[in-house]
This record gives structure tokens, sequence and C-alpha cells, in this order.
């Protein structure tokens, strides 16, 4: 697994700069959220791929 390439695509292409809680449990409860999103958005656009994929054989 690749956690730079990830932190990488949140700096850059979501311009996620800092984090806004303080606090241990803050920055995990954060950084969970943030991790959540970042999976279902790569889950997302995976699904559309394999649909215009599937789309073009027929």
């Amino acid at each position: 697994m690749q956690s730079e390439g990830t932190f990488g695509q949140l700096k850059e292409d979501y311009s996620y700069t800092r984090l806004r809680r303080r606090g241990k449990d803050g920055v995990e409860f954060e950084l969970w959220m943030v991790a959540a999103g970042h999976n279902i958005r790569h889950y997302c656009n995976r699904k559309s791929q394999m649909k215009e994929r599937s789309s073009h054989l027929n």
C-alpha cells in the first residue's frame, strides 16, 4: 500500500493542507473522515470507469 500517493492527492488535488481539529481524538476523527471520503471517491471513480467500459463493449 502506498500512503504517500494518497497524501499527495489529498494535498494537491483536494487542497487539504492542514488539520482543523485539536487534540488526539479530534485529529484521529478528522483523518478517519478524510480517509473515508477518499475511499468513497476512489470507489465511485472505479465504478464509473467499469460502467463506461462495459457500455463500450455492447
